[in-house]
């Protein structure tokens, strides 16, 4: 092994293409260099690298390296840019990086983490626009954690392959534009982000969840007037999405649920158009919309297939248009949804659901058009 504890070094450490035939035992070592601290591009350790609160002043870089492990617990990087830089990495068992500070941003671009890739606590700062955590084609072989993490800047996981399941409750995300964009992602397991608070979108279209997918009690504010793009998922198991609040519409066409979904005492708003926008969607189970769900936008379900109830009961929506007291749009999100549905508080044009329940008291009930044409409930 290369010991290195407690080691002070002002100056690059480069080791690039080299063979270590242990471990790396750096932990509590001060490496200072702003051009580059650390230079692992390529090198082959058969042991872990341990850089347990280590403190690294300057680009971590460890591209396609083969490492055993890392164990980098409450490490912290300070850099302009590449904070921690594994763009296709191999990790041959985990990644650990709970309580670190990084300033930087995580590049992990067509890595592969064998292990679990956890970074539970920690907090990651994105440099100006720049992504917080880069993991576009991201492979690990079980799941991710990132409970109470924070970030400064979105996270990119499209095209990623999470073999297990992604745990991110309490995260807290602050981006100015896409706070996770997923599209396309494979998980095997459960999406949970309970309690999640997220300025910026979350986008998953084209995503294929294995699990249950859980933003309960999460704060979602879009940007862009936009706060969910799911268009195009398969989601195996529910969606439960209760309690939470959202600024922004939430659309997911032509998505597949094999269960039920529920947005029990969850709030939505919107400027202009419809709140929920999930035409031809396929739900195999309830879709949930009571107990004090609220909408300053319409509800869109049109060609939508639902083969249990369609809950309002106890929900107050309001179109767009009388929420707005038949003001100017504003800036609008998409046109001909706008357009379309501004009006309409519930649509359900050629629908096709087992059950609807509206709301049973009058002050409860939709403000806005109600849209039936050709719907079938059985």
């Amino acid at each position: 092994p290369w010991v290195m504890r407690e080691a002070e070094i002002a100056g690059e450490v480069r080791f690039s293409s080299a063979r270590i035939g242990g471990g790396l035992l750096w932990e509590d070592c001060k490496i200072g260099n702003n051009k580059i601290a650390v230079a692992a591009d390529g090198t082959v350790c058969d042991g872990p690298w341990v850089l347990r609160r280590a403190a690294i002043v300057g680009p971590f870089r460890l591209r396609g390296m083969t490492v055993k492990s890392i164990d980098a617990q409450q490490i912290s990087i300070t850099a302009g840019s590449e904070g921690f830089n594994a763009r296709g990495a191999n990790i041959g068992g985990d990644l650990v990086l709970d309580g670190a500070v990084i300033k930087g941003g995580m590049l992990l671009v067509r890595a592969q983490v064998v292990g679990e890739l956890t970074a539970k606590g920690a907090e990651v700062n994105g440099i100006g626009k720049d992504w917080a955590i880069s993991a576009t084609g991201l492979i690990v072989g079980q799941g991710i954690a990132l409970a109470g993490a924070k970030l400064n800047g979105g996270m990119t996981l499209t095209g990623a392959r999470i073999e297990q399941g992604i745990n991110a409750s309490r995260i807290t995300i602050l981006s100015t534009g896409r706070a996770i964009d997923a599209d396309t992602m494979h998980v095997g397991g459960n999406w949970i982000m309970r309690g999640g608070d997220i300025t910026g979108n979350v986008r998953f279209a084209g995503a294929h969840i294995d699990g249950q997918v859980a933003f309960t009690e999460c704060k979602i504010r879009g940007g862009g007037d936009l706060a969910i793009r799911a268009d195009g998922s398969i989601i195996a198991g529910g969606w439960f999405m209760g309690r939470a609040e959202i600024e922004g519409l939430v659309r997911f066409p032509s998505a597949r649920l094999g269960n039920e979904m529920r947005l029990r005492g969850t709030s939505i708003k919107v400027a202009t158009g419809p709140a929920v926008f999930a035409s031809g969607v396929a739900i195999a189970r309830e879709f949930v919309l009571d107990g004090g769900f609220s909408s300053s936008g319409g509800i869109v379900l049109d060609r939508a297939e639902i083969d249990g109830t369609l809950d309002f009961s106890g929900s107050h929506m309001t179109s767009a248009l009388i929420a707005r007291k038949g003001g100017p749009k504003g800036e609008i999100h998409d046109a001909v949804l706008d357009d379309r549905y501004d009006r309409d508080v519930i649509s359900l044009v050629d629908a096709r659901l087992d059950r609807l329940i509206m709301p049973d008291k009058a002050a409860n009930r939709p403000l806005g058009i109600v849209d039936l044409s050709r719907a079938r409930v059985g």
